[in-house]
């Protein structure tokens, strides 16, 4: 069959319903005539397509696929595939390449684009004879699903697709086992004998599918637990009565919260992201550590302590079944409407300053931020997703916001912008029944405003709520507490952002609150919209410096 027939076989064989892209014109001969079983995601601009994927792979737990736009795309899309990788969603990215017969000649939109992706991959290639594409792609699919999950590239020769190949069946994942039955025993021990035991969970627990495992084994041992520092995913409900919230950033504050803990279990998350610069040791004395991990790159960072690299579902199910069950007295999971315990003030999970209860606080302009959480948690579902971009904001976010299920969770694990709108593009197409809810902040808005347009034609009920305080607060907020001595800082305040607007022009409802009476009405009516409608909350810009 012709090498696109043997493409579209794949793809049905692997169950891919969708192909998020912005074309041109190397990749036609791959779109035309698209097999009826595949969705085509218009997006407009290719970062969007690969932060759509990326939302999709996370929430749905299977390979998003991306068609991109030879170099120029390719390089359109690098720092959405670099969240991909820090968020190891098994995203599986083409791209069209120029016509092979004269690539030596460097024709107009080539380039080395298999080398362009390869820092920022698991894998990438192009192949060198057009018979080999379809084994390339599996090999793509088997790489990137393979733990530790990641982005893979494979660049596309145009004339290649109409050429003879071979089809290919796909192959299933390289799985390394779990713990051995004495080491699971010794490690539950260890844990079981400690004074004061810890449990650090981050996204390889939903990842690996040991979420269940991760809370029984936590309620057997009555573990405190914390998610991992800018976590893509938790790994644990965040309303269970157990978990005390994320760890903060500084490695000073790391060390400070885990002080009280003699044994700390980290599961499925490097130990540990740190920001800024701090000289401590993350592990305080007389601490041990113990990483269960599928990453051996996460092993290899390990810094004092013990780790195995190990298939994470199998691992932490044998950790909870030589734990036990719970004990009686466990508690039920904590009212979902009222804010969680917090493991401290990190920026972006800081709550230290304006943790108070809702509502207007003294000298207030605009919408206090714990009374728009408030408001969110009042209208939100459940059991919904929450696709979560709220930078300066995200303390009390994810206070009020709890999540209760596996892959109803998603950020940027790596600090870049422009994640929360194209992921909010695929996690609803993952999960269609599912209510998603796009939580980002007004600067990080314009990184990828062009999703809005997808939501729209796409006829997907996202609701997206803008937390505007006027500019890049978290810059503002380090500068004042770090470098004002060093004078002004020009570009943190972004004024006459038309959010709404904006919105409206690319067809997509939206609104605005300017007055904590308004938020009810307003959320409402975006909630029960049956396509997207943008909120635009204006908050209060006098709110105090995150970093305190």
């Amino acid at each position: 069959m012709r090498v696109r027939d043997a493409i579209f076989q794949l793809l049905a064989e692997r169950k891919v319903g969708q192909l998020f892209g912005n074309p041109g014109s190397t990749e036609l001969t791959l779109i035309a005539g698209i097999s009826e079983h595949l969705r085509y995601v218009l997006c407009l601009h290719e970062a969007v397509a690969v932060g759509a994927a990326t939302g999709y792979s996370l929430v749905s737990g299977r390979p998003g696929v991306v068609n991109l736009h030879t170099l120029p795309g390719l390089g359109n899309a690098m720092g959405a595939i670099a969240t991909a990788r820090a968020n190891k969603a098994p995203v599986v990215i083409t791209a069209g390449q120029q016509d092979s017969r004269h690539l030596r000649h460097e024709p107009l939109l080539s380039g080395p684009l298999a080398e362009v992706a390869a820092p920022l991959v698991k894998w990438s290639h192009q192949p060198v004879r057009a018979e080999d594409v379809p084994m390339a792609l599996e090999r793509a699919f088997r790489v990137a699903v393979t733990p530790p999950t990641g982005p893979t590239f494979l660049s596309l020769p145009m004339d290649f697709l109409e050429r003879e190949a071979e089809p290919v069946v796909p192959a299933d994942p390289v799985r390394a086992g779990g713990l051995r039955p004495a080491t699971a025993a010794a490690v539950v021990e260890q844990l079981r004998a400690a004074r004061s035991p810890a449990l650090v969970t981050g996204a390889g627990v939903e990842a690996a599918g040991a979420w269940d495992d991760t809370v029984r084994l936590a309620e057997a041992l009555s573990l405190a637990v914390y998610a991992a520092p800018l976590a893509s995913q938790f790994g644990f409900p965040t309303g269970h009565q157990r978990f005390r919230g994320p760890l903060p950033f500084h490695a000073g504050r790391i060390r400070a919260t885990l002080e009280e803990h003699d044994v700390v279990l980290v599961v499925g998350a490097p130990v540990f992201v740190r920001y800024p610069y701090s000289p401590e040791h993350v592990v305080p004395e007389g601490t041990s550590l113990v990483l269960i991990t599928d990453d051996p790159d996460e092993a290899a960072r390990l810094e004092g302590g013990t780790g195995y690299v190990v298939d994470l579902h199998d691992a932490v199910a044998e950790l909870a079944d030589h734990a036990g069950p719970a004990p009686v007295s466990v508690a039920p999971p904590a009212d979902h409407a009222a804010p969680a315990p917090v493991a401290g003030s990190p920026p972006g999970d800081t709550t230290a300053s304006t943790a108070g209860s809702p509502g207007p606080q003294p000298g207030a302009v605009g919408i206090d931020l714990a009374s728009a959480c408030a408001a969110l948690a009042r209208h939100r579902r459940d059991d919904g997703i929450l696709v979560d971009e709220s930078i300066s904001s995200g303390g009390l976010v994810r206070r009020f916001l709890h999540v209760s299920a596996p892959r109803s969770y998603a950020r940027s694990a790596n600090g870049g912008l422009g994640f929360s709108l194209p992921a909010a593009i695929g996690a609803q197409l993952a999960r269609p029944e599912a209510q998603v809810l796009a939580v980002v902040g007004d600067g990080a808005a314009m990184y990828a405003p062009q999703a809005l347009w997808t939501l729209a034609q796409q006829h997907l009920p996202v609701t997206v709520v803008v937390l505007n305080n006027g500019g890049y607060k978290i810059l503002r907020d380090f500068h004042a507490r770090t470098s004002a001595h060093l004078g002004s800082v020009p570009g943190l305040s972004v004024p006459d952002l038309d959010l709404v607007g904006l919105a409206a022009s690319l067809g997509v409802a939206s609104s605005r609150a300017e007055r904590a009476d308004e938020l009810d009405e307003v959320l409402a009516e975006a909630f029960a919209a049956s396509g997207p409608h943008l909120v635009d909350i204006q908050l209060d810009t006098t709110a105090p410096n995150v970093f305190t």
